[in-house]
C-alpha cells in the first residue's frame, strides 16, 4: 500500500488548521536509520510554472502570537528565503533573513545569510559572548569575555588568512576598513584601514609582519604609519603633538636622529655618550632659517660663531682660552677690550679729534702711505680716568710725513716720561704737543705710547724706538714743544 498523502483538491488551496482552531503542535519524525542525509524534513516551496525571479520569495516561516482578547495575530519573528538571482539551471542565488518586530508591528530585518557566504547584522549591535550587546546611539559589535579578567584575558578578534599554503613575504594577514556612503546611491567607499602585512616568507621561526594604518585624501588611500616587526614606528609625514612628548626612560635614554636632505648631516643625540651632536656642517640656527646667527663646525676642529649684527657676551666674567693666538679682524673694537682705531694718510692729511666715548681705544698709526700728508690727534678735554694708547709705524721709504699730538685745551698739559731704546728715560714735566718728525724718524721701527688724564694733566707713558738724544725741542725726531726737559 502507498503511503498516503494529504493533498489539496486545487492548486494553492487547502491548509492546515486555522487561526483560532490550531493543531498545537507539529511533529515530522524520520523513522528512516540516521545518517548525514536523514532526519525530519519541512520544505517550503514556491512554484507558480515559470522560473523564479530576482528578490522571490522561496518561503517564509512566521512565528505569531495573539495581541488581544480576539485572537488578532501579530508577527513577532520571521525568517524568509529570496532569490538573490533570476532563477535558471545554473544560478540558484538566495539569502536567508531573519527579522524581529519592535514596537507596534514594526518587523526590521536583523540578520542576512547571502549567498556570498556573508553575515550581514544590518540594524543593529553584534553581541559576542553576551546576550545583551552593549546598547547607545551607534551601531556596532561587543565581543564579551566572560572569564575572570587578566593579563591573557578579555574580549578578543582574530582575522586569519589560511589558504592552506605558506604565508609569503608582503602578503596581508588581515584587514580593518572603515568605510561609508559617498552619494545617494549608497556607492560606498573606504575613508581609512588598517591592515597587517608579512615582512617575508612564514617558517616555524619567522613570523615578522608589520602593521599599517592607511588613511584617504581626495579618493587617494595613503600610507601614514608604519609599526614594524623591528619595533619601529614611521610615519610618511608630518607630525604634529599637541601635547608633552618624552623619549626613552630616566636613566636608561635612546638615542635621536633626525637626518637632512644632505648625506650624514643632520642632528644625533647619543644617550651612551650623553651627547647632542650636530653633525658635519650642519648648522644651529637662531632667529630664523637662511640667517647670518649661526653656530657650526665647517671642518673637523674648526667652529665658527657667526652673527649677521651683532654678538653680545654678557658675563661677569668671560673666560676665552687660546694655547696658540687670539686674532681679531676688525677696524674697529669696542666693549671690555681697547676700541681700535686706524689711521692712515693715504687719502690725504688727517685730523682726528679723539672723544670721550672713544676712551680706552688703541689708535694705530701709519704715516707711511703718503710722504707729505700729515697726520693730526687731537685729545679731548681733561676728565679723570680717559686714557688712550697709540702704535705708530714708520717707512724707511717714507722722510716727510709727520704725526702730531696736541690736546683740546692747547695747555702745557702733558706729563710723564718716554723710554727710549738706548735706556734713556725723558721726563716731561711741560708739554702741550709733541710731534713725531718723520724726516728723522724714517726707517726708525715701531713707537707706542699712552696717555691718561688725571683730571688735571695728560699723563704720558711712552717707548721712543730711538736713542733718548733723538727726543727734544728742535730737529729731532721727537719733537716736544713748550716743554722743560
Amino acid at each position: 500500500m502507498a503511503t498516503p498523502k494529504l493533498v489539496p483538491r486545487a492548486k494553492g488551496e487547502g491548509s492546515l488548521g486555522t487561526s483560532s482552531l490550531g493543531w498545537g503542535g507539529l511533529y515530522i519524525t524520520d523513522k528512516t536509520t540516521t545518517s548525514a542525509n536523514q532526519g525530519g524534513v519541512l520544505q517550503l516551496a514556491a512554484d507558480d510554472g515559470a522560473a523564479m525571479g530576482d528578490s522571490h520569495r522561496l518561503g517564509v516561516v512566521y512565528f505569531k502570537g495573539a495581541e488581544d482578547t480576539s485572537s488578532t495575530l501579530t508577527t513577532g519573528a520571521r525568517i524568509e528565503a529570496l532569490t538573490e538571482a533570476a532563477w535558471t539551471n545554473a544560478e540558484n542565488g538566495a539569502a536567508l533573513y531573519f527579522y524581529t518586530t519592535d514596537g507596534n508591528a514594526s518587523e526590521s530585518n536583523i540578520l542576512k545569510l547571502d549567498s556570498s557566504k556573508r553575515a550581514s547584522f544590518p540594524q543593529g549591535k553584534v553581541g559576542i559572548g553576551t546576550t545583551v550587546p552593549a546598547t547607545g546611539s551607534t551601531l556596532g559589535a561587543e565581543i564579551l569575555n566572560s572569564t575572570a579578567s587578566a593579563a591573557g584575558e578579555g574580549g578578543a578578534l582574530r582575522l586569519t588568512c589560511n589558504d592552506g599554503a605558506v604565508m609569503a613575504d608582503n602578503h596581508r594577514l588581515g584587514v580593518v576598513e572603515f568605510a561609508g556612503a559617498e552619494d545617494t546611491s549608497n556607492t560606498i567607499s573606504i575613508g581609512a584601514r588598517i591592515q597587517a602585512i608579512c615582512r617575508s616568507a612564514w617558517d616555524g621561526s619567522n613570523n615578522d609582519a608589520d602593521l599599517e594604518f592607511y588613511t584617504t585624501d581626495g579618493t587617494t588611500q595613503s600610507l601614514v604609519l608604519t609599526l614594524d616587526a623591528d619595533k619601529k614606528a614611521t610615519f610618511a609625514g608630518a607630525i604634529q603633538g599637541n601635547g608633552n612628548v618624552t623619549f626613552g626612560v630616566d636613566d636608561t635614554g635612546i638615542d635621536f636622529r633626525v637626518f637632512s636632505a644632505t648625506a650624514s648631516e643632520g642632528l644625533l643625540y647619543d644617550a651612551s655618550e650623553d651627547e647632542l651632536g650636530l653633525l658635519l656642517t650642519t648648522k644651529l640656527k637662531f632667529h630664523d632659517i637662511g640667517g647670518g646667527e649661526e653656530i657650526f663646525a665647517s671642518a673637523n676642529g674648526h667652529l665658527e660663531i657667526n652673527s649677521g649684527t651683532t654678538l653680545d657676551a654678557t658675563a661677569p666674567t668671560v673666560d676665552i682660552n687660546a694655547s696658540t693666538a687670539i686674532t681679531l679682524n676688525t677696524p674697529k673694537l669696542t666693549g671690555i677690550v681697547r676700541e681700535v682705531i686706524a689711521l692712515n694718510n693715504s687719502g690725504g692729511a688727517v685730523d682726528r679729534t679723539l672723544t670721550a666715548a672713544e676712551s680706552g681705544a688703541l689708535i694705530t698709526i701709519d704715516p707711511s702711505t703718503d710722504n707729505t700728508n700729515t697726520i693730526k690727534i687731537t685729545l679731548p678735554a681733561n676728565a679723570t680716568g680717559l686714557n688712550y694708547k697709540f702704535v705708530v709705524t714708520a717707512d724707511a721709504a717714507n722722510t716727510s710725513a709727520d704725526v702730531l699730538f696736541t690736546s683740546a685745551s692747547a695747555s702745557n698739559d702733558f706729563r710723564g716720561h718716554i723710554l727710549a731704546t738706548d735706556g734713556g728715560v725723558e721726563v716731561v714735566t711741560n708739554a702741550c704737543a709733541f710731534t713725531l718728525d718723520m724726516s728723522v724718524f724714517a726707517g726708525v721701527a715701531t713707537t707706542n705710547w699712552e696717555v691718561v688724564a688725571d683730571g688735571t694733566f695728560w699723563v704720558l707713558t711712552g717707548f721712543y724706538v730711538g736713542n733718548k738724544a733723538a727726543i727734544g725741542t728742535s730737529g729731532d725726531g721727537l719733537l716736544l714743544t713748550n716743554s722743560t726737559l
